[in-house]
């Protein structure tokens, strides 16, 4: 699908317009299909806003099982989506479209944790979901990834991403970091989120129902755990660490790895810093002389107890690690709500708000 370059280095984003997600009606239920779905914490953001959900496509083995699991009645394909025929997409979804197609593209190309290479042949995965968007003609598109998305590689891939929707008849994208812990994750996790529509509208997103001091504290999240035993409830597992000593020299905000951002010790009365799997070496316990348990991590991301992630502990601290906060999602999804409510529904038109809850 070629873009000119000039018309891609003029590209701007268009302006959004700020709705408050509080109080707004789940129906009628639209529907969503998820690529690059993980275990899925953007169908289960947009299934608490009222969503159907109607696919999922994963490549990844655990995080397909964990999808499995706790969607049982969501139709999921696992082939690598470049390996995906139309017709095996279309006879998944049983011949009906989806409102909104939502995505949470790899970010390790665009990530400032990682090395930013170019070359990563996961950076060009959106034109994959450039070709499911062209099947599929959804209403909505919602991508997520890394605020460096927009700036990094001089924002190469992120205008090539929005001329690429532009080009599908998407004529009005926009991109907006939004913070979780805003949305009532307890985690200071930066997001950037794309969303596109070809209805001509200015893409809604959702005013943050929380700020600084109300943000929610890591001790409110996990304290509770704090005395179980590992396995005493799913997923509360972490591995035995090699250097026991220095985790337990380590003062509050303080790390035992050179890896950037990683390990650190979290602060108990402050929200999380991003969490990560860090390569099986999570943040650290704000009291406990260990790292944090999946689970712990998981609640830290905003998912419920009863979501339970299948796999080794690497493998659930991988999914945890990469999926989009579910409550985020939740308000992301809540916010397209208003538009669809505009195009396809047939609702009044709502105006722009500064407020919130």
């Amino acid at each position: 699908m070629a873009t000119d370059i000039g018309r891609l280095l003029d590209l701007n984003f268009s302006p959004p317009r700020w709705v408050d997600t509080c109080g707004i009606s789940v129906t009628p239920p639209f529907t969503v299909v998820d690529l690059c779905c993980g275990s899925g914490g953007f169908t289960l953001g947009f299934a608490a806003a009222g969503f159907v959900p109607l696919l999922g496509i994963e490549c990844d083995a655990w995080a397909a099982a964990t999808y499995r699991r706790n969607f049982p009645d969501v139709p999921l394909l696992e082939p690598p989506v470049e390996q995906l025929s139309d017709a095996a997409t279309r006879d998944a979804l049983g011949g009906g479209p989806g409102d909104v197609v939502c995505a949470g593209l790899p970010c390790p190309g665009f990530s400032t944790n990682g090395n930013q290479r170019g070359d990563d042949p996961r950076n060009w995965l959106f034109t994959q979901l450039a070709r499911v968007v062209d099947l599929l003609q959804p209403h909505v598109v919602a991508i997520e990834n890394v605020p460096a998305i927009e700036s990094c590689h001089d924002g190469v891939f992120g205008r090539w991403i929005a001329a690429t929707l532009k080009d599908l008849g998407y004529t009005t994208v926009s991109l907006e970091v939004l913070n979780a812990a805003a949305y009532g994750v307890p985690q200071r996790r930066k997001r950037a989120v794309i969303v596109a529509n070809r209805s001509g509208v200015r893409n809604p997103y959702p005013v943050p129902i929380l700020s600084e001091p109300f943000f929610r504290t890591v001790d409110a999240a996990i304290g509770d755990l704090r005395g179980l035993p590992q396995g005493a409830a799913a997923n509360h597992i972490w591995p035995v660490s090699r250097v026991p000593e220095k985790i337990a020299a380590t003062p509050p905000g303080g790390s035992v790895s050179t890896f950037r951002g990683g390990c650190r010790r979290l602060r108990g009365d402050r929200p999380a810093c991003t969490v990560t799997a860090n390569h099986g070496r999570p943040h650290l316990h704000p009291h406990l002389h260990r790292t944090l348990s999946v689970r712990e991590m998981a609640r830290l991301q905003g998912f419920p107890d009863s979501f339970v992630f299948e796999g080794g502990i690497s493998a659930q601290q991988d999914q945890v690690a990469n999926a989009i906060p579910p409550p985020l999602a939740e308000h992301v999804a809540l916010a397209v709500r208003v538009l669809l409510d505009e195009v396809v529904a047939g609702g009044p038109m709502e105006s722009p708000t500064d407020g919130g809850c």
